[in-house]
């Protein structure tokens, strides 16, 4: 080679392409075979007159020369590629490995440069050791326009014998098939794609890469698992025996390990599936660590139990047997078994059967409790519940707060339907409808909203403002007067309506009694408009019907012996035909008896005022005349 000085070519990269010897049935091919590469010089393609010398080694490092130097000079590249015709003669290619090594300098004198590394050739320039296997015919090869006549028990691409086959492209592999008689492997895609020695059964689809800083291939290490793309993804658990984790696949993705027996991953990146038939969609991260446990995607999520599930969202856990994590962040259900968060953010079902619908820092603690969502409640009892809301607490057996603010369900089966800082802590289900700081702390004590109200007594009942049941049974009422209304005697009646109390007996509000504001005593509607097919009465009759019906004392058996009564009985008012039933007295016809019995009462005394004039008048005329007499028989003595 001329003398040339050193130039800075960094990358030589040489594609090897088919021996241009021709076959032929007349004679025995060349020994010459066409060389392609592609030339850099200072990482640019490289463009004008190169000198090359080739040579050929037992080496792909240091080793003998075995051929050459073939000298090639003032050849014009252009944009880097080249095409040289190279002979090294037939006894060098005797089926041991060889390796090419060029150098390369500037026609014009530059120094040489030996391009590093050596390139291995293969397998074409074998070609040529072929010759002493004989003629070979034309119609024993596939073609690349392709064949015809063929028969696939007889004419097939692959091999007879226990050896794999490889489909390369560019020198570098991109199918391999390996031989087993029950079921082959069939790896594709990168050439550093594996399967685990004495595995059977594994496919690798594709996918791998070559990277200059690390290589990321796919792997598989147990029998029938399948990788079907992507990068740095496994199918099998790599423990050192191919059976033990057994039909585990990867779809795809980066960073993907399927490494429990069945186990599948469809894809994303960096999940693990190492339970038994777990399972992830996709996302990111996600670990499904237990027997048919199961993640759908989302990000940093983990089901650690058998049938664990969790749909998406990103950093929840599904801990509990069957537990389930439909989405959000940051929850968690388990580790108990059958715990359900259907989303949200940071709520916890710690208890088994226990479910949180969503909302955010809910905690539902103990079996069977459920929280439908809201902010900061907590359900701490068996069957209890609150169903949304912020702030609020059922923790006692079969307690509800169905929502609110800072609302308590503390007693045993006790309710509070809403409102603000109400409490329902007596026992066997007190209830508080609504409102605002209300207190239902008997056993069955009902207040149904309002303000300020408690019913403290068992069966007690307290509404409006400020109401107090205080004892059992007491049922109070409190209008919006702004001071407490309280009953501290069982089972009473108590209300304050400062406004009137008013009770009508028809839908027309035509009938009925009232209380008038700040009155003491009752009203009954009368108005003529409200009656018809008036008769007049004989007052003298009523009265003699009133004379008759017995008036005496009496006590109520419902009232102590020293609390008396006087008056009719029904039944013995009865002989006036007024009224709805003979077992009790309607106070206006009673008034009406008694006005018609005065009125009888008054004709009698007028009749006895006139006879009693009368005789007054006849008495005054009588003494007149007496005392006329009188004085006349004086004078006349």
């Amino acid at each position: 080679m001329k003398a040339t000085k050193i130039f800075a070519i960094l990358v030589l990269a040489l594609v090897l392409i088919f021996c241009s010897a021709e076959v032929s049935e007349a004679g025995p091919m060349g020994t010459a075979f066409t060389y392609q590469g592609h030339l850099y010089d200072a990482n640019y393609p490289a463009n004008g007159l190169y000198d090359f010398e080739f040579e050929l080694y037992d080496a792909n490092v240091a080793g003998t020369q075995v051929a050459g130097p073939i000298e090639v000079n003032d050849y014009d590249v252009i944009d880097g590629y080249f095409t040289v015709e190279l002979d090294f003669g037939s006894s060098v290619f005797d089926g041991n490995a060889v390796w090419l090594e060029t150098t390369v300098a500037h026609s014009d004198g530059s120094d040489p440069c030996t391009l590093s590394p050596r390139q291995e050739l293969r397998p074409t320039p074998y070609a040529i050791y072929a010759e002493s296997a004989g003629s070979l015919v034309n119609s024993s090869f596939w073609n690349l326009s392709g064949n015809s006549g063929t028969s696939s028990s007889t004419n097939f691409l692959g091999t007879i014998d226990d050896v794999a086959l490889e489909i390369r492209v560019n020198n570098k592999r991109v199918l391999r098939i390996e031989p087993d008689d029950v079921s082959p492997n069939i790896i594709g895609g990168f050439s550093g794609n594996s399967v685990t020695t004495g595995a059977i059964g594994v496919t690798i689809s594709g996918g791998g890469a070559d990277f200059a800083v690390t290589d990321q291939p796919n792997i598989a290490t147990d029998d029938y698992c399948t990788v079907s793309g992507g990068r740095d993804n496994q199918a099998g658990n790599n423990s050192g025996t191919t059976s033990d984790t057994t039909y585990a696949t990867a779809g795809g993705g980066w960073r993907n390990k399927a490494i429990g027996a069945r186990s599948a991953i469809a894809g994303g990146g960096g999940n693990t599936a190492s339970g038994y038939s777990s399972a992830i969609g996709g996302g990111g991260n996600n670990e499904a660590t237990q027997q048919n446990s199961t993640i759908a995607g989302g990000l940093y999520n983990k089901a650690q139990a058998n049938y664990a599930t969790v749909g998406g969202g990103s950093y929840n856990i599904a801990s509990g047997i069957e537990s389930t994590v439909g989405g959000g962040a940051n929850n968690l259900a388990g580790p108990n078994r059958g715990a359900t968060v259907g989303g949200g953010s940071e709520n916890q079902a710690i208890s088994s059967y226990t479910t949180i619908g969503g909302g955010e820092l809910n905690n539902a603690t103990i079996d069977h409790s459920t929280i439908g969502g809201g902010l900061s409640n907590t359900v701490a009892a068996y069957n209890a519940t609150v169903g949304g809301g912020q702030d609020n607490i059922a923790n006692e057996n079969n307690a509800t707060v169905g929502g609110g603010n800072s609302n308590e369900a503390t007693g045993l089966h006790a309710t509070v339907g809403g409102g603000f800082d109400n409490t329902a802590s007596g026992q066997y289900a007190p209830t508080v409808g609504g409102g605002h700081t209300n207190i239902a702390s008997g056993e069955y004590a009902t207040v149904p909203g309002g303000t300020f109200n408690e019913a403290n007594g068992n069966c007690s009942f307290a509404v409006g403002r400020r109401a107090k049941a205080n004892a059992d049974g007491c049922f109070v009422w409190g209008d919006a007067t702004d001071a407490n209304v309280a009953c501290a005697t069982a089972n009473r009646w108590l209300a304050r309506s400062s406004g009137g109390v008013y009770f009508y007996a028809d839908s027309g509000l035509t009938t009925g009694v009232y209380v008038a504001a700040g009155g003491s005593s009752w009203n009954s509607i009368s108005d003529r408009a409200t009656k018809e097919k008036f008769e007049p009465v004989d007052s003298f009759e009523i009265l003699e019907r009133l004379a008759s019906v017995p008036i005496a004392e009496y006590n109520l058996k419902s009232q102590d012996d020293s609390i008396r009564h006087i008056g009719p009985v029904a039944q013995d008012f009865a002989v006036f035909g007024y009224g709805e039933s003979d077992k009790a007295i309607n106070m206006e016809d009673a008034d009406g008896v008694a006005f018609a019995a005065i009125q009888g009462l008054y004709k009698i005394v007028l009749e006895k005022d006139s006879e009693i004039a009368s005789l007054k008048a006849r008495l005054a005329a009588v003494e007149s005349v007496v005392a006329k007499l009188a004085g006349e028989q004086g004078g006349g003595r």
